[in-house]
């Protein structure tokens, strides 16, 4: 999957789940929508400036890709969008191998939390900062609509610095949680 993305097999890369989110709680929906995609952009670019990786956009819900579209023209010389229609496994296996993630689909937030990927959520539906906040990960969940682009910065330059931390904290987090929840990972596969 590496080289149909155009990533060479050791290069890292950032991978990111965006959602075409009608905002319905807004009182200017298509600004709150230009904002998120404004938002998006500007996060990536801090993250591109820094680290000078490669963002890839992952195609979980075929939906998303007109906002996905949106983002990698304003960002064309280092987001890569992913168009194909690809099984569940292989977006699992994309979010898996980045150094680290940000989603803004509930479903690839668990991807990220199975695979031990250090994240960051940005929650669109109370689902993602619950299950975020159960796990006590509350630190790592942004609302979708004006989220701190420099507070999220912040966290996922530090975790690709120092990847073990931000992974070590994410399984820390959900192992807690399986114990106290012995059918924690059963609930999670089952989301997924």
């Amino acid at each position: 999957m590496k080289a149909e993305l155009g990533i060479d097999p050791d290069e890292p890369y950032i991978a990111v789940s965006v959602i075409e989110w009608a905002f319905p709680l807004a009182a200017d929906q298509a600004q709150a929508k230009e904002r998120y995609v404004r938002s998006l952009c500007e996060l990536l670019n801090i993250l591109h400036d820094t680290l000078g990786v490669r963002i890839v956009i992952v195609n979980q819900v075929a939906a998303d890709l007109p906002v996905g579209r949106e983002i990698a023209e304003r960002c064309r010389e280092f987001v890569i969008l992913d168009q194909k229609d690809r099984p569940v496994a292989d977006v699992r296996s994309i979010i898996a191998g980045s150094s680290v993630f940000l989603g803004s689909r509930f479903h690839s937030c668990i991807f990220g939390l199975l695979a031990g990927r250090p994240l960051v959520a940005l929650s669109y539906l109370p689902k993602t900062s619950g299950i975020m906040t159960d796990l006590g990960l509350s630190a790592r969940v942004y609302d979708i609509d004006g989220f701190n682009v420099d507070e999220i910065a912040r966290t996922m330059i530090a975790d690709y610095r120092a990847p073990s931390r931000g992974q070590a904290e994410i399984d820390r987090a959900v192992e807690r949680y399986r114990r106290l929840y012995p059918r924690f990972a059963d609930l999670l596969r089952e989301a997924a």
